[in-house]
């Protein structure tokens, strides 16, 4: 959209000077003629508009302000002041334009040093950038709203002064667009940020699984775990048993050591006796010999009758004893 100054503009401007008025302000004060009387005695209220990255910003005149200076002195004379931050200061041709009434009046732009004078500008115009946010009603800036730190001087309190005509028409349709585009800039920003919530509650559900498969996976692996400990405590209760198995069986390996020991000397001792019985029985065949050579005698000699007899119980008590030694082997 395009403002245009009117063809019948009431006023020309022809100078503008710049000056500081405090921190980071500064103090624009035009000075002009007047084309139309009639607008003179209409005695509208100015409002100077600024256009800065593509906002406008609106700042109204100071109140008690030069209206009473070089231009005033001239018949059909005209001048006012205004204060605007040392950022809003219009260094471009079209950057600037005074609201008269109903009427758009371009503002030439400052050149050179503070206080220098203007380029006049013959066919004045404004033109604002596409569809822009709307504006404050106050002197205060859509910038610093939006959180800039530009520093903007005190405004007024008061509602700004109602306006009509095709002015306020403009307005209204170039604020309506800008709230379409707002609108549909943060309709898409809304999209974006839906999207970017799903896919975040997707990543945290999957997230969730994945923590609940780990945490079974946990639980499992504890499990295990104690079923481990104990094998591994029966695994030490079979050593401890083997241990003992062990040891019984090293005994029982040298009491059987012993018992063949015993067992061999057993029988050498069986041995032993068996020689000694054979011994035993000979000399047993050799006293029987005797015997029955002493019986003969005996027979021929009754005298020796009596040895006989003794010798008889001598063989019978060896002979017993070779019976106990047998039974005992």
């Amino acid at each position: 959209m395009t403002d245009s100054a009117s063809a019948s503009s009431p006023l020309a401007i022809d100078r503008i000077q710049s000056s500081r008025s405090g921190a980071g302000q500064l103090r624009l004060r035009l000075s002009g003629r007047w084309l139309d009387p009639q607008g003179q005695a209409a005695g509208e209220e100015e409002l100077l508009v600024v256009q800065v990255q593509g906002r406008r910003h609106r700042f109204p005149a100071n109140a008690g302000g030069d209206r009473d200076g070089d231009g005033d002195h001239e018949p059909g004379g005209w001048s006012a002041s205004f204060t605007v931050p040392a950022w809003a200061e219009p260094r471009h041709v079209g950057q600037a334009a005074l609201w008269l009434g109903n009427a758009v009046i371009a503002v030439p732009p400052l050149h050179g040093s503070y206080g220098a004078p203007a380029t006049p500008v013959s066919q004045p115009s404004f033109e604002p950038a596409p569809a822009p946010a709307p504006e404050p009603e106050t002197g205060e800036s859509e910038a610093q709203a939006e959180g800039e730190s530009w520093p903007v001087p005190p405004v007024p309190a008061g509602p700004a002064p109602p306006r009509s005509g095709p002015l306020a028409d403009l307005l209204l349709k170039e604020t309506v667009a800008a709230l379409h585009a707002e609108l549909e800039e943060r309709t898409a920003d809304a999209a974006h940020l839906r999207g970017a919530l799903a896919d975040a509650q997707s990543e945290l559900q999957a997230r969730m699984t994945t923590q609940r498969e780990l945490e079974a996976t946990l639980g499992e692996l504890r499990g295990e775990l104690r079923r481990l400990v104990e094998h591994a405590a029966e695994v030490g209760a079979l050593r401890d048993q083997l241990a003992a198995n062990r040891a019984g069986a090293d005994l029982s390996v040298a009491e059987a050591t012993a018992l063949r020991e015993e067992l061999a000397a057993a029988t050498v001792s069986r041995e032993a006796a068996v020689s000694e019985v054979a011994a035993l029985r000979g000399e047993l065949g050799r006293l029987g010999a005797e015997l029955a050579t002493t019986r003969e005698q005996a027979a021929s000699e009754s005298g020796d009758l009596g040895e006989a007899t003794r010798l008889l119980a001598d063989a019978r008590a060896l002979a017993d004893e070779l019976g106990a030694q047998r039974e005992a082997g």
